[in-house]
């Protein structure tokens, strides 16, 4: 009877360690964990409303959202504020204005950048004429000058008062939404846009992380508090 329970036990365990190494151990890497929560749409009524953070994946999730979600889901861009029902991602703040600037320094997505008004040119060519993060510091003029694009605001806008998704945890956003507004779709999150991973213009990474931790403060508080990080 012992060595029958045995070998029952080897088998399960064979077959777990066999799912864990098809799924390349998939369940250990995401934090999100699904609320147990009746969805906000059933509560209020209504679709859910998702708020465009800025560098947070919002162009794929639009096109996502309109494709296969559209049943429960709206769309807001950054400047619009629904005030029920909102869900939005967080980013790490870091990795967020790296995002950012990279965003400014290819001219956009479609190279429409610095012809979108005087203020995006003059930050356009302030940054593009800089070797290195820490000589646009020097410069004394990213912050007089950059400061009124939403990308290099603070998230607070969009995560007060909104259920957040981490970035981190896009993956998982079908989950998300069908917990939080009562719809969801077998279809993936497909990216749209790709940013260079190259880092190289973040040269002094002290300098760097003091700049955002004094400047994204709050961000950074929201975000180790919901994100864990």
């Amino acid at each position: 009877m012992r060595e029958n329970l045995l070998v029952i036990v080897g088998i399960i365990f064979v077959f777990v360690i066999i799912y864990l190494v098809s799924t390349n151990f998939s369940c250990f890497r995401s934090i999100y964990v699904k609320p147990r929560k009746i969805p906000m749409t059933y509560q209020n009524g209504g679709k859910c409303q998702f708020l465009h953070n800025p560098k947070t994946a919002g162009s794929a999730i639009k096109q996502h959202i309109e494709k296969n979600l559209s049943q429960c889901v709206n769309y807001n861009d950054h400047w619009e504020f629904p005030e029920n029902n909102r869900i939005t991602l967080m980013r790490d703040p870091y990795e967020r204005l790296k995002s950012a600037i990279k965003y400014v320094q290819k001219a956009g997505h479609q190279g429409e950048y610095p012809y979108s008004s005087p203020q995006h040119e003059a930050c356009y060519r302030l940054i593009t004429s800089t070797n290195s993060f820490s000589e646009l510091l020097n410069t004394g003029r990213f912050e007089e000058l950059c400061d009124f694009d939403v990308v290099f605001k603070s998230q607070k806008p969009y995560t007060d008062n909104s259920e957040i998704l981490c970035y981190e945890d896009i993956d998982r956003f079908n989950d998300f939404v069908k917990d939080n507004c009562g719809c969801s779709t077998e279809d993936p999150l497909e990216p749209v846009n790709t940013t260079k991973k190259d880092d190289s213009y973040f040269d002094d990474e002290d300098l760097f992380m003091v700049f955002v931790s004094e400047k994204y403060a709050e961000d950074i508080k929201k975000y180790q508090e919901t994100c864990g990080k």
